[in-house]
């Protein structure tokens, strides 16, 4: 568990996976060890419990969805969430292969029976990845503005900034950049390059469309 200081908030930071590549499942045979943490639900739940004793004013916790196609949630990804939302988490995010889908508050009762609202983005896509089609490029990250009065820490503003990962070659090399696709097309973007950077920033304006988490 990693908790950060954040100007006076203790912000706790926990991740897992839902899923492996043959690669990945492989080193975790050889070794016999588990580097990257499951998404096991009985595990989330003892560490956000241990999180909150080591007095963590936000717990977020990112998940890594297991590849998909789809800019819709599946039934396993929503109740993986409820669980996890239930379990004390404040902020959930997932990432991955799955390309960039909605965004919603989630409304839970938990064990003393409080009412929370907990934000989830179900998934922002890929930061980085060498995948050219329209659902790789398009990603976006997550801006949170919190407070913390009293003890009670709470989200003011939660905004998205839709992404786009430019690639070009250099001396016969190629180069990534991540790019914001709602501000003007760099010096030297290829026309073609534009189009699919515009045709991104489409992708990402729909999927958050009517979800109330605005784009910058």
């Amino acid at each position: 568990i990693r908790i950060l200081n954040v100007n006076g908030a203790r912000v706790a930071l926990l991740h897992y996976t839902t899923s492996l590549n043959s690669g990945g499942a492989a080193a975790v045979k050889k070794s016999g060890t588990q580097a990257v943490p499951r998404a096991e639900i009985s595990r989330i739940r003892q560490e956000i419990s241990s999180a909150r004793e080591q007095l963590a004013d936000m717990i977020m916790v990112t998940v890594h969805w297991k590849s998909s196609g789809s800019n819709t949630p599946s039934r396993e990804q929503k109740n993986l969430v409820q669980q996890i939302a239930q379990a004390g988490a404040d902020v959930i995010i997932g990432m991955g292969d799955t390309p960039v889908q909605t965004a919603e508050w989630l409304e839970v009762t938990r064990e003393d029976g409080s009412v929370h609202r907990v934000c989830c983005f179900y998934s922002i896509g890929s930061l980085v990845t060498s995948g050219r089609e329209n659902k790789d490029v398009a990603g976006a990250v997550v801006n949170l503005q919190a407070s913390l009065t009293d003890g009670a820490l709470s989200l003011d503003a939660v905004t998205v900034t839709p992404t786009y990962i430019w690639r070009f070659e250099l001396d016969s090399t190629a180069h990534y950049l991540v790019l914001p696709s709602s501000r003007a097309a760099p010096d030297g973007m290829e026309s073609s390059q534009q189009k699919a950077m515009a045709n991104a920033l489409e992708r990402v304006r729909k999927v958050f469309q009517g979800s109330g988490f605005p784009l910058q």
